[in-house]
């Protein structure tokens, strides 16, 4: 018996919460980079820094919206200006590096959501905006929630690639000792909490093996 699609859409949104809660600065950026090839394939330009000329302050490029990504770990500096400073010099960075950019994203791996410094330092660019970035649009920040979003709408494969997983199945007896659990709503949840993680327990993951 195939597992269902809500089981398998579901331990793959747990999975990739554990691979984007566990990433710091590079590692996080090459997530990210392998998220956007998995949805948006060819039109996806990974950029990587190149000796003393960087990355031109471009962490991944789209050449269909030519939008650039400033990915971001956790921000070290503290005061509100030290926050926009930081940030404007990167998209001031870009847009001398990358003339014909029409919109620019930042993406942060922030599990809690945006700090408030980082928040009103971006909304401080797009209400204020210097005259050479006019341009450009400041598209809404995105977090892990949305790149797990644009993870499910990517074809089985890419998706499965980057996770890690590959397609697995319950045999009938299992399935009805987990999930067939009577009328009981805690326990249908528990037995489909279980249900979903049979056959999937990896090392590393959120349940050990």
């Amino acid at each position: 018996m195939d597992l269902p699609e809500w089981v398998d859409e579901l331990w793959s949104e747990l999975r990739f919460a554990e691979l984007a809660a566990r990433e710091r600065g590079e590692g996080f950026q090459r997530l990210f980079q392998r998220v956007m090839k998995a949805a948006d394939g060819e039109s996806f330009l990974e950029v990587r820094p190149v000796g003393k000329y960087g990355d031109f302050k471009c962490d991944g490029w789209d050449t269909s919206s030519q939008t650039c990504y400033a990915v971001y770990g956790p921000f070290t500096r503290k005061t509100p200006d030290e926050v926009r400073e930081k940030i404007e010099s990167d998209l001031h960075g870009a847009l001398r590096a990358w003339p014909e950019m029409r919109n620019w994203r930042f993406v942060h791996n922030d599990q809690a959501g945006l700090s408030a410094l980082v928040a009103a330092a971006l909304v401080s660019l797009r209400d204020d905006p210097d005259p050479a970035a006019r341009h450009v649009t400041l598209l809404p920040p995105w977090g892990p929630k949305d790149l797990w979003w644009l993870l499910r709408q990517a074809p089985v494969d890419a998706r499965a690639s980057l996770l890690g997983t590959q397609p697995w199945s319950l045999n009938r007896r299992q399935f009805e000792s987990f999930a067939d659990a009577g009328e009981d709503p805690v326990s249908v949840s528990a037995g489909r909490s279980v249900a979903q993680l049979i056959h999937g327990f990896a090392d590393g993951g959120l349940v050990a093996p």
